[in-house]
């Protein structure tokens, strides 16, 4: 105890001291700390090296560490958006990236997927950062941002996916030789890309019709065309004809986040080739229901009429959407391969002229269930304006979008070319939009042929109008 005393006193007299020394001035103060040091000519300082701005995806002699991701079961648009980013990067830098599905053998609790790699992740992928990434999007309709070792593209809808792809290659692929490095300190956040055209002022919604031509022409390369055609435009519902078991999967399924099928089978279990999809978020279907056409060829399940009663979910309107494909006769036909032509052609307006009949039936049938509501007609009536099938819907109170739009309407081009790939030229539509003018009013029209997945995704263009019920 004595020492520890005794070795106190003597700390205190030291400090003591040291105080005298310095005199009773206060210290000049100076900017100088205790761990400013100014190098001197000659010295040798060591500095740390720069921080690395941003990733780079891309060197400048092609190599790379990344990979693009996209879902394991993504749809049509996703599968071509990571193709052609691959292509489009390792085009453009002569680069190695890679490319893959998000599959792996085990996943997190939550069933999400945490790994080191790095990676460029299109859209709704199994990775954490995907699900982060859609988190902040709020009113925003895409994001792109960085996330560890991750790039993440994402988007509220298929279409918002695109328009940020497209976005993500504006501004970060340089030239050949050089390096492709993404920095991004704060992410990219954008709007009015989850929709190509917006609805009309005053419409209540947007109806479409749209042959997707069955099984032919390479199905599986005009299938995302026919999606994205769907997803600019987001239309409230869709009628489709010749919808095949093949486009069912291709098209109506991969819809799914966003539409409803209204109905999808006869009720014998035949599938509906003209099947109608609606909103989910926006519609409530209060019937539904189909018929073959009573004049037709039998032979193919292509030729009927579908029927949807649907209920706004916002507003409360209720309203009808009727879907047919209209007759035809070939000589490809069983029973018809030597009628002459004439015969054909007098036979096939019959049968026209009867399936406008039995489409207004419906109409009175539906009316009579679920009272004065509005009823519209759309399809590929395989019929034009010159025709006594399009004058019987007149006779019958009937106009169309193309006619009586009140704004901007597409005329005098036909909606069919016969070849997907090719754009309909001038002529006479045969896809329509038809509508009781005591019942709704068209405020645009618009056949969909100016851009080439528009007129590749079929041998007819998707018909759209902005409709306001009444």
């Amino acid at each position: 105890m004595k020492k520890k005393i005794l070795f106190c006193l003597l700390a205190v007299l030291m400090l003591t001291s040291l105080l005298c020394a310095c005199g009773a001035e206060k210290p000049q103060e100076t900017t100088a700390t205790s761990d400013t040091w100014t190098p001197l000519p000659g010295d040798l300082v060591e500095t740390e090296p720069p921080a690395p701005a941003g990733l780079t995806v891309i060197a400048a002699d092609g190599s790379s560490s990344f990979k693009i991701v996209r879902a394991e079961f993504a749809n049509g648009i996703i599968k071509e958006l990571a193709i052609d980013l691959f292509n489009t990067l390792n085009e453009t830098h002569n680069g190695k990236i890679g490319i893959s599905d998000d599959w792996v053998k085990k996943t997190d609790e939550d069933g999400t997927v945490t790994t080191e790699d790095y990676e460029i992740l299109i859209g709704d992928t199994n990775r954490k950062e995907s699900s982060l990434a859609k988190e902040q999007l709020g009113e925003y309709d895409y994001i792109i941002c960085t996330m560890g070792n991750k790039i993440v593209i994402q988007g509220k809808s298929v279409f918002s996916v695109k328009f940020a792809v497209e976005q993500f290659v504006t501004k970060f692929s340089a030239k050949a030789g050089e390096a492709m490095t993404v920095d991004l300190p704060e992410p990219i956040l954008g709007m009015g890309s989850s929709q190509g055209v917006s609805l009309s002022e005053g419409a209540d919604l947007r109806i479409m019709t749209f042959n997707v031509l069955g099984s032919g022409q390479e199905p599986l390369k005009r299938a995302p065309n026919i999606q994205e055609t769907i997803l600019t435009y987001m239309p409230d519902i869709v009628g489709f004809q010749e919808c095949n078991s093949e486009m069912h999967g291709l098209v109506i399924q991969q819809l799914k986040d966003y539409y409803t099928l209204s109905q999808r089978t006869h009720d014998s279990g035949t599938l509906i080739y003209t099947p109608i999809i609606y909103l989910t978020e926006k519609y409530t279907q209060l019937d539904s229901g189909v018929e073959w056409l009573d004049s037709r060829y039998t032979g193919t399940n292509t030729k009927c009429i579908a029927w949807s009663v649907l209920k706004s979910n916002e507003t409360g309107k209720i309203f009808a959407v009727v879907n047919m494909h209209g007759a035809v006769i070939s000589t490809s036909y069983k029973g018809f391969e030597t009628m002459p032509a004439g015969e054909r052609s007098t036979l096939v307006n019959q049968w026209r002229v009867d399936n406008v009949r039995q489409m207004l039936d419906i109409r009175a049938a539906i009316q009579t269930k679920h009272g004065k509501i509005a009823v519209m007609f759309i399809g590929d009536f395989n019929f034009n304006s010159d025709s006594d099938a399009y004058r019987a819907t007149k006779a019958a109170g009937l106009t169309e979008a193309e006619v009586s739009a009140t704004g901007k309407k597409t005329t005098g081009y036909a909606s069919y070319s016969g070849t997907a790939g090719v754009a309909p030229g001038t002529g006479k539509s045969i896809d329509h939009v038809f509508y009781h003018p005591d019942e709704a009013t068209a405020l645009r029209h618009h056949i969909a042929r100016n851009e080439v997945y528009e007129y590749s995704a079929s041998d007819h263009c998707a018909v759209w109008a902005d409709m306001k019920i009444h």
